[in-house]
Formats: C-alpha cells, sequence, structure tokens
C-alpha cells in the first residue's frame, strides 16, 4: 500500500491509493485550497471522508507513518507532496507576508535606480557637461516652465515611490522578534507592534538596527538633492542704457569719452577704451537709422519693462530727454551700465535714480514708482525709450554630480531590501496579527491575569518598571484587576498625549512659518507690481524662475560654487515636510490599527499575518489599509511636488551683447501662489487628521494598539491549543478563576461573549 499525494489539474492535491482501504476513500478530488495536511484532514468535507477525525486530533507525518486522530497508523507510505508549503513554488515559499511586500518595495527601488542610471546616460551622452551642468532644453521661458513643471512632477512621484517602500522595509525592520518581546517584557519594558519605531531600534538585534540607519541615512539625501538634479535657468541680458537728447536722432555729434558713467560698484573687466568702443558702434547703428530691432516706449511702458530684476527680452534702452542745448554739443548725456548679478543689487535699480546718486535699496517699481509723467534719470528729463528687442532665452539644465549622488543613495537603499529579504530568516512580529497569533500559542507569563489591561495603564505605571523581573527570572505579581466598564473611546486615545502634541505642534509650525514667508514674498513682489491679487500671482508663474521672485544671489565665484549652498536651502523644507509626514503617518498607523483591534470584540475573525497558517489571512499592507495608504501617499507626494515649486533651484546666467553667457550664478527661486497651495494642502491634511482623531471606536475591549505589553495580556486561553489559526474573538471565556472573577482573552471558543458590565475581571 502506498499513500501519496500528487498535483491535480487545478493545483489542488489528490489523494490515492494502491491498495483497498474500507475505511477511507479510494480518491479525493478537492476544491479547497492547498491547507496544511491536517487542517484538510481534520475539516469535515463532502470530497474527504475520514472516519474518527476530529478538530483537536493530532497529525504528524514521516516517511514511513501517517498517524491520524487516535494513533492508527499507516505504514510503507510516500509521500511526494504533503504540506501546503510543498504544494507552492520555491519563491512563493520564501517570499510571502512581509517579505512579498519588501520585495516589491525592492523591485520598485531598483526600477527607479534604472530610470536615474539612464537618465544619467542619456543626458551626458546627448548634450555633455561643463562643470557638471549639462542642458536639456534651451528655448523660449514658457515652453521651459512647462517642462520644469512636469519633469519636477515626475521626480516627485519617483520619490514618493521611493519614500513608501523604504517607510514599509524601515517598519519591517524595526518590528521585533518574539524573543526580544520576552527580554523586553522580563525588563519590565515594552515594544511596538505593528507602526515604525524607534523605540524599538534599541531593543532589536544589531543587523536589524544597521540595516533601519542606513535605509534612514540613504533617504535623507534623496530629500535634499532629487529636486534640485534638474532645474531651470533664466538667461538675462546685459544692456547698456543710453541717455540722448532729441538732437541726437537727427544726427547731432556725441562724444562717449567724455560722459561714461556707471555704478561705482562695479569694476570693469575689460579696458574703458573697448567699452568706448562698443559704446560708439552701438550709438552709430542707431544714428544710421538701424531700428529693425528698436521699439518706441512710453516711459510708463519702459519703467515696467526695464524695472525688473532681470531682462531677458530686451538689450539696450536709450531715454530720449528733451532738454535743448546740451552742455558741450554733446547729444549723448549720459551712459549707464546696470549692475546684474555680481553684487547684491538690481539692475532695474536706475529708473528710480532720479538724482546723480545710485539708489542703495531696491527699486519700489509698483507702489512707489516713478511718475511717469515727471520721470528723470540723474536729473535728466525722460520723454520716452526706444528699446532694443532681444530673443528671450531659458534653460533647463540638470547637474550631474546631484544626480549621481541620488544614484548612490538609490543604490543603498536597494542593496539594504535585499539584504532585508535574504538575512532576516527569524520570523518576526509585523502586524498584531503576528502577535496574537504568537502569545496565544505561548502565552506570555509577564502578563498573566491582566486580561482588562490596557496601553494606558502600562504607560501609567501599573505594569512595567515598577515590577521588573530580576536576573531574567519570571517572579509572580499582582493580577490587575478591574470591573469592565463599556466606555468607548476616542481614536485620539490610540496614541500617547505627547506623540499628538508633537506632531500637531510641529505642523502647525511649519504653516505658520510657510505663511510668514508667504508674507515676506507677496510683500516683496509688491514692490514690483502695482496690484497682488491670486490672478496675478498665478501670472508671475507657479514654480518657474521669474527675475521678480528671487532671493539675492551670492556673491560668489561664477559657476557651480555657490550650487550646493542653494541646493540645501532650496530643498530643507523637503526634509521637514518629511519629518513630519512620518510622524503624520504614525498617528494615522495608531488609530487604524486600534480600529483593527477592537473590531475583534464583536465577531470572530482570521488573524491577519505576515506568514498565514490554517485560517489566516495574509497581507501585503501592513498597517494602514489601502484606502488610507494610497490617499496618504497621493497627498505626500503631492505636498513634495508644491513645496518643490514653492522654493526651488534657480541659476541666472548673464548673456553679453554677442550673444555669449559670461557667467552664471546659483540662487534660490519662489512662488507666491505655490506657497499658497502648500498652505491649503498643508492645513487639510491636519485638519483631516483631527476630524478622524474626535471618530469613536466601538466598546467591547481594553484599547492595545501598539503595546506590546496590553497584546499580550489580552491572550491567555484557558484551553485552546489551535486558536492561533482559527477564527478568533475578543471576550469573556468560561474559564476556572478565583473569587469568582471572569477572565477575558482572544478565543476561537464559539461561547465567548462581550464582558459583563461591573464585573471584576483578572
Amino acid at each position: 500500500m502506498s499513500f501519496r499525494f500528487q498535483d491535480s489539474p487545478s493545483a489542488i492535491f489528490v489523494l490515492s491509493f494502491d491498495e483497498d482501504i474500507t475505511d477511507y476513500q479510494a480518491a479525493l478530488d478537492c476544491d479547497h485550497d492547498a491547507y496544511e495536511l491536517m487542517e484538510f484532514l481534520s475539516r469535515p468535507s463532502s470530497c474527504a471522508s475520514l472516519p474518527h477525525t476530529e478538530p483537536n486530533d493530532i497529525f504528524s507525518i514521516s516517511d514511513s507513518t501517517l498517524l491520524i486522530g487516535n494513533g492508527r497508523d499507516v505504514n510503507n507510505t510516500n509521500i511526494e507532496l504533503s504540506l501546503r508549503e510543498k504544494a507552492r513554488s520555491p519563491i512563493h515559499r520564501h517570499i510571502s507576508g512581509w517579505r512579498r511586500g519588501v520585495s516589491t518595495a525592492a523591485i520598485t527601488t531598483s526600477l527607479v535606480l534604472c530610470i536615474n542610471i539612464g537618465l544619467a546616460i542619456w543626458a551626458a551622452t546627448r548634450t555633455g557637461t561643463q562643470d557638471g551642468i549639462g542642458i536639456l532644453y534651451e528655448g523660449i521661458c514658457s515652453n521651459s516652465s512647462q517642462i520644469n513643471t512636469g519633469l519636477h512632477l515626475a521626480i516627485n512621484i519617483l520619490s514618493t515611490l521611493l519614500l513608501g517602500a523604504g517607510n514599509y522595509t524601515m517598519q519591517c525592520l524595526s518590528a521585533p522578534t518574539r524573543a526580544e518581546v520576552d527580554h523586553a517584557h522580563r525588563q519590565g519594558l515594552w515594544l511596538d507592534i505593528g507602526v515604525s519605531s524607534v523605540r524599538n531600534i534599541f531593543r532589536i538585534g544589531r543587523g536589524r538596527a544597521v540595516l533601519w540607519v542606513l535605509l534612514g541615512l540613504s533617504s535623507l539625501p534623496l530629500h535634499l538633492l532629487y529636486n534640485s538634479t534638474i532645474h531651470q535657468t533664466i538667461v538675462a541680458n546685459q544692456y547698456i542704457v543710453f541717455v540722448i537728447s532729441e538732437d541726437f536722432l537727427n544726427g547731432a555729434a556725441f562724444n562717449v569719452s567724455s560722459c561714461v558713467a556707471h555704478d561705482p560698484q562695479y569694476t570693469f573687466t575689460t579696458s574703458k577704451a573697448d567699452y568706448i568702443t562698443e559704446y560708439n558702434s552701438v550709438l552709430q547703428n542707431l544714428q544710421l537709422q538701424d531700428v529693425s530691432s528698436i521699439q518706441n516706449l512710453s516711459n510708463e511702458a519702459c519703467i515696467a519693462a526695464y524695472g525688473g530684476s532681470f531682462v531677458t527680452n530686451r538689450g539696450h534702452v536709450f531715454a530720449v530727454s528733451p532738454k535743448e542745448d546740451p552742455p558741450g554739443n554733446n547729444s549723448l548725456l549720459t551712459v549707464f551700465f546696470p549692475p546684474l548679478i555680481k553684487v547684491q543689487s538690481y539692475e532695474g535699480n536706475w529708473v528710480c535714480t532720479s538724482s546723480a546718486a545710485y539708489p542703495a535699496s531696491r527699486c519700489d517699481v509698483g507702489t512707489s514708482k516713478p511718475d511717469p509723467s515727471n520721470w528723470k534719470f540723474v536729473g535728466h528729463p525722460i520723454a520716452y525709450c526706444l528699446s532694443q528687442q532681444a530673443e528671450e532665452i531659458c534653460r533647463f539644465e540638470f547637474s550631474m554630480q546631484l544626480l549621481l549622488a541620488v544614484i548612490l543613495c538609490n543604490l543603498i537603499t536597494a542593496i539594504c531590501m535585499a539584504v532585508t529579504i535574504l538575512q532576516q530568516k527569524e520570523p518576526t512580529l509585523v502586524t498584531i496579527g503576528d502577535a496574537i497569533s504568537s502569545f496565544l500559542d505561548a502565552p506570555d507569563p509577564t502578563t498573566i491575569k491582566n486580561c482588562m489591561m490596557s496601553r494606558a495603564d502600562v504607560v501609567r505605571g501599573r505594569w512595567g518598571r515598577q515590577k521588573r523581573f530580576p536576573c531574567e527570572q519570571i517572579r509572580s505579581q499582582s493580577p490587575l484587576r478591574r470591573a469592565w466598564s463599556a466606555k468607548s473611546q476616542r481614536w485620539f486615545s490610540a496614541a500617547s498625549g505627547r506623540r499628538w502634541l508633537v506632531c500637531i505642534s510641529l505642523c502647525s509650525i511649519a504653516l505658520v512659518a510657510a505663511a510668514v514667508l508667504l508674507w515676506m514674498s507677496v510683500t516683496a513682489t509688491r514692490s514690483d507690481i502695482s496690484t497682488v491679487d491670486m490672478k496675478t500671482l498665478w501670472n508671475l508663474g507657479f514654480g518657474a524662475v521669474n527675475g521678480q521672485l528671487l532671493l539675492d544671489p551670492y556673491e560668489q565665484a561664477p559657476g557651480a560654487g555657490s550650487l550646493i549652498p542653494n541646493v540645501l536651502v532650496a530643498n530643507f523644507p523637503q526634509v521637514i515636510f518629511s519629518c513630519l509626514d512620518l510622524m503624520y503617518n504614525s498617528l494615522y498607523t495608531c488609530m487604524l490599527l486600534g480600529h483593527e483591534w477592537t473590531n475583534y470584540a464583536y465577531q470572530g475573525k482570521s488573524l491577519r499575518v505576515t506568514s498565514p497558517a490554517g485560517e489566516q489571512r495574509s497581507s501585503y499592507w501592513l498597517q494602514l489599509p489601502y484606502t488610507y495608504s494610497i490617499p496618504l501617499m497621493v497627498l505626500s507626494g503631492l505636498m513634495h511636488w508644491l513645496i518643490s515649486q514653492s522654493l526651488f533651484l534657480a541659476r541666472i546666467g548673464e548673456k553679453d551683447s554677442q550673444g555669449d553667457i559670461v557667467v552664471t550664478e546659483s540662487t534660490c527661486g519662489y512662488s507666491p501662489i505655490a506657497i499658497i497651495f502648500s498652505i491649503m494642502v498643508g492645513s487639510l491634511m491636519v485638519i483631516g487628521l483631527i476630524l478622524n482623531g474626535f471618530r469613536r471606536y466601538r466598546p467591547g475591549v481594553p484599547l492595545a494598539p501598539s503595546c506590546s505589553a496590553a497584546i499580550s495580556a489580552a491572550c491567555h486561553p484557558a484551553d485552546d491549543g489551535n486558536a492561533a489559526r482559527s477564527r478568533v474573538r475578543w471576550g469573556e471565556v468560561n474559564a476556572p478563576t478565583t473569587d469568582g472573577l471572569g477572565h477575558c482573552t482572544f478565543t476561537s471558543d464559539l461561547d465567548v461573549r462581550m464582558p459583563t458590565p461591573g464585573r471584576l475581571y483578572e
């Protein structure tokens, strides 16, 4: 006789016997999932007729013997495929539960890594780099702004995926093993279950702690650098202000040498003679009626065109003065070379220079702009302007150094995830289902007779440090006897008041700081425009580099010297939000963990674990269901993108009259309209969190959330050895107690009921 398993066409298994055995069917063909043999044989089924088998019968398998129920054996058996693990592929056996989630995270991280490497190779081979900066696009500024917005949206989608994958893996790494929980309990301490926890890092294995730290450190540069790997460069034109008389346009004589004037802060990099030659050429072309690119502007239009910080679509300007009989019969009254980006000043300040002195402060072109009808420049009245039109040029660039740094961090993250999958062999308590299952299989003696203990009791010291167990020995402790009170609690109670206070306070401080920055940016913008409203702010650009919306450039050498400081300034808000987002998600995790916990008091449910057995459920998500995790991830990505459009790296190039870019400096740009949207979305997130905190749990079980000690206290069944792999419910059971006290626990017993209000339990 042989007893063997073989795969059926539907991937289920068939039992067949070579000899006639009257006690069993000759063949079994079942449609059920491939549960382990013990559970399959113990389940009543129309497709398996096995007499004398009960749910609690014990089965064991060896190469030659199958023990069934009451000890009857069948010898000379040949088992080819027995347990569910053998029915599954090797990959499915070794990558399941949280490992499957971490595997998905590792694959996602590797795909992002491939995208980053591909982008670096494509950009380097297509355009090349100079001083580590490459050009992806050069052309009209409106197109550059659209590309900038779209690519930053894509970058923030990728960074959100990396952040989510990293957080998932870090939560799995911080989950303790049962041995680590037992060790902590013997010391009167408790660990977090089901949430990402810094508390646990000092109590878990050194290898997992190192991986957790590496993942955290590798994610920090991503927040600081990723959004600045690509950036927009605005190319401003060098131009000269010529104040001429009306006679000049009729061919009157002029003498450049006698009237060259310039800002005393500015030092010419070439000889004065070279500039005189250039000025003479420009003026002679104008007198020869080379007006193909000349536009006549009214005073008001001229002030608006040249009163900004940077001029991108205009060149030299000729301010025409109606003054007659210029001194010395020179029709060129004065020449001014506005400083651009070498000093902390603004080239448009010259429009406010009515006297001979150059203004030290920024020109208020919006609210205090010169009266166009009485406009003077260094004492010369201006009637109108002749402006050279120029092609507007903006660049969309990438930084190879920053991109390589991002790739390195991305690679470290992927390696840490791969090591986590391959090296972490010991089962960990990742979800509360894992913890309940473990404590039901092997109850923790340090929490016995404390079935009414909640997380609040542990935090308040009713269990724990004052009851430390010396020398790793468990000592008896007085039970926590309490009368049951069916009182519902709000979702706020799932996390400590300190955690709520820290999170809400920091979020509020961040929003207030953003509001202050918005006020400062709008105040600065009001200097350049007369009316500030939503339409005007939108027209200034959403995340676009605008000469009116730039921080003062640093006085540093040209090129990439000032790149890194500005990158750190521009992306510092990203780091702040990432930290706040971790605390924000942690509160949601605690609240939803409490929701899952309290539901066990109302109906029997199979445990949601990382490695299911029996009727247990597997889950790829840890504690946040997809109905919450996906919207939260979308909001996180949206906020990262809005922040990247609120404050960002901007580079300013200076183009000379020959069209060559002679100097480039880095600074930070800001967008008031993007700041407004960031504040709105951030405020809605905080309000939504608070409103969810006011929801109430259904009364029925002491609230444990993530506290390992409180979870353990709820798992002391009297005689229910197979409870962990069955549907369980928490409630009062018929257990022998002293002094008529009741007892509540997780159990698979169908006779479980809600605790009786007013009755004492232990």
